[in-house]
């Protein structure tokens, strides 16, 4: 079982770190989305999967 507040902690900074790039349109750093997109999704199934 992993702890929802660590799951927690690391959605928060991987979903600030998308909203960076995008905001600040950083171009060099756009092949990074996707597999930040994928690390979300992952954090969604397990947080489904602690309830």
């Amino acid at each position: 079982m992993t702890d929802p507040r660590t799951l927690e902690i690391v959605e928060e900074f991987i979903q600030k770190r998308f909203n960076k790039i995008l905001e600040n349109n950083e171009l060099e750093n756009f092949d990074k989305l996707p597999g930040l997109v994928e690390a979300l999704k992952l954090i969604k199934e397990i947080n489904l999967e602690n309830e």
